[in-house]
């Protein structure tokens, strides 16, 4: 009897302990340079861990990273590379300031929280 009042008395705290980490969140949001929506880019966000998630810009500069880690968070914004193909007829896509794609120049910082939430992104 002992020994079961004792695993249960563990598993209890083993149980609270892991459900009182900081969890993660959903982030969406809007990337924009100059007014103007950075489609087919990559939004990256670097959680304090050193955890990693991302997720590709749409046309409408719009994205959503899961899974990010809570806590503060460093951002990183990647612009789509220019392609160019005989035949394709493609824009050309918006070229940002180099700073935006490493985490650590680029400035960006958002706290994110558990559960869904919105950061729109404005770069200079």
């Amino acid at each position: 009897m002992r020994i079961q009042l004792m695993l249960v008395c563990i598993w209890t705290t083993i149980t609270m302990l892991t459900g009182c980490g900081p969890g993660q969140g959903d982030v969406s949001g809007t990337v924009m340079f100059q007014q103007k929506p950075v489609a087919g880019g990559t939004v990256t966000f670097y959680d304090e861990a050193n955890g990693v998630a991302s997720d590709t810009v749409k046309d409408d500069g719009s994205y959503t990273v899961k899974n990010v880690g809570a806590g503060a968070a460093r951002i990183a914004v990647i612009a789509p590379m220019a392609i160019s193909m005989p035949g394709l007829n493609a824009p050309k896509p918006i070229e940002i300031p180099a700073k935006y794609a490493d985490r650590l120049q680029s400035g960006l910082t958002y706290q994110v929280t558990r559960g869904s939430q919105t950061h729109n992104i404005t770069l200079d």
